[in-house]
């Protein structure tokens, strides 16, 4: 192409330049943030002029007030650990899973499994 740069390679360098040397996803991975300054952080980075990323800064800040509370019971919630099950005066579990982790109780949201993940 006569010293033309290939457009994925273009691409490839700009997400370098952007989220740095090995931080880049691969297709079928993912992640997630943390901090609610780590969500802050990306929202300012959103360019708003664009209709989607325009919506995605909108609703963010419309749920706000939901997400960085939620943020910061999972951190609690992940630092306190697995629960054990509670148990009644007979001596029986409260619990009625049977599953691999009824022995060990966790808030509803963190026991929650992708059950559309191919594969499964």
């Amino acid at each position: 192409m006569h010293g033309r740069p290939d457009f994925a390679d273009v691409i490839a360098a700009r997400r370098v330049e952007e989220e740095g040397e090995g931080m880049s996803l691969k297709p079928g991975e993912w992640a997630c943030y943390q901090e609610p300054e780590q969500v802050e952080a990306f929202m300012t980075w959103l360019n708003v002029k664009g209709h989607r990323e325009f919506q995605l800064d909108r609703t963010m800040k419309l749920w706000w007030d939901y997400i960085v509370p939620g943020m910061k019971k999972r951190q609690l919630d992940l630092a306190a650990g697995p629960k054990l099950p509670e148990t009644t005066s007979s001596g029986r579990r409260t619990s009625k899973g049977k599953g691999k982790d009824s022995e060990l109780l966790r808030e509803p949201y963190m026991a929650w499994r992708n059950k559309r993940k191919p594969g499964k």
